[in-house]
């Protein structure tokens, strides 16, 4: 066991509050001395440095959780857990693992929505499933590293604490960069496999493409209604995450006046995981999906690291229980499309963590002592 999964292990076996992530070419380990995260509102966060953001797909009033470390440790082969003495841990409640989907009760979400879209109520929904698939949880330490070498284009990232037990991401969107009066923020749809995606972005369906441009047209209208100034749309690229690839758009402003915190509260959620109007298809999305998405298609990332704020959508994600890990995994659902190749998206997408899985699930044996 390298140092890295030596601490991880030590972090989950002692129930601590952490977060362990990759920023600017470090890997990081943040944890808490006490084992409560503090829940704020957005504005609040606008004195705050060096903290992790925690937000889950609903929020009714927008709050979030917030991890304020007192350790901070740079996670290499020498790292030791000294450093850790005097932080408490504590289990939260015993976890229940989310229904899963079957196909049919999937097909016949997406043929519901689609008599909405029928008569313009619903434009688009993000319609997401559970896959349960048997891992151990002491073995998301390995499967972390795994993933930093195997995902190096990802935001990889894992998290614990009482209130949200322990989960493990690797999301290929930045919901926002913030770097001073600068702002860049990521609009990412349209999936294909990327074996069969083309290059050339223009290439591809008009599905794929009019899911994008939708995507794209909220963000820039959001920061339009915001004040933000100058506000920039890059040309469309691909941009390749694993087995998938996707429609990418990188779209820059100057916020002048306009506080961080407000385009976060106004950018989530976009269409990219809900869907528009949002309202629809929010509502449409807790009328028919039969589990909680809990932090999957939330946001999470550092504050303020150094003058530097990254937020990430909580994609190719899950949740880890006791024996076995759920993923989390979605797609956008429009007038034209196809519930087999819908539920065939969401597979190639689940890729990103079976393939981690199975490399690292013979190296996982009892859990260590």
């Amino acid at each position: 066991m390298t140092g890295t999964q030596a601490v991880l292990d030590h972090c989950l076996r002692h129930g601590l509050t952490f977060v362990a992530f990759h920023s600017r070419g470090r890997t990081h380990l943040w944890v808490q001395q006490v084992p409560d995260l503090a829940r704020v509102g957005p504005a609040e966060l606008a004195e705050d440095q060096d903290v992790f953001v925690i937000a889950p797909f609903h929020s009714a009033d927008g709050m979030v959780h917030v991890l304020r470390p007192d350790r901070h440790l740079v996670l290499n082969a020498e790292t030791a857990t000294a450093a850790l003495e005097g932080c408490m841990g504590r289990t939260g409640p015993a976890p229940v693992p989310p229904v899963e989907w079957t196909a049919d009760g999937h097909a016949a979400a997406i043929t519901a929505a689609q008599a909405l879209m029928a008569t313009q109520e619903l434009r688009k929904v993000v319609l997401s499933r559970a896959m349960h698939v048997p891992f151990p949880l002491h073995g998301a330490p390995a499967l972390f590293c795994e993933a930093l070498t195997t995902r190096p284009g990802a935001f990889v990232c894992l998290l614990n604490s009482p209130r949200h037990g322990t989960w493990l991401g690797a999301s290929p969107e930045r919901l926002l960069t913030g770097d001073r009066n600068a702002v860049l923020i990521d609009s990412l749809a349209g999936t294909m496999p990327a074996a069969e995606a083309p290059a050339n972005a223009l290439q591809w369906g008009a599905k794929e493409r009019d899911e994008q441009e939708l995507v794209t047209r909220t963000i820039t209208r959001t920061l339009n209604e915001l004040g933000v100034g100058r506000v920039l749309q890059l040309p469309t690229q691909v941009k390749r995450a694993c087995s998938v690839a996707h429609l990418y758009t990188a779209i820059t402003g100057q916020l002048g006046a306009v506080a961080l915190h407000q385009v976060m509260r106004a950018l989530h959620p976009t269409p990219a995981v809900c869907g528009t109007p949002t309202r629809a298809a929010a509502a449409f999305i807790a009328a028919h999906e039969p589990h909680d998405r809990e932090l999957y298609t939330g946001y999470w990332g550092p504050w303020n690291f150094n003058g530097l704020t990254q937020l990430f959508v909580n994609l190719r994600c899950m949740r880890l229980f006791p024996d076995e890990a759920c993923l989390y995994v979605g797609g956008g659902i429009t007038a034209g499309s196809d519930p087999a190749a819908e539920w065939a998206e969401t597979g190639h997408k689940a890729r990103t963590w079976l393939e981690p899985i199975e490399a690292v699930r013979g190296r996982i044996t009892s859990p260590p002592r």
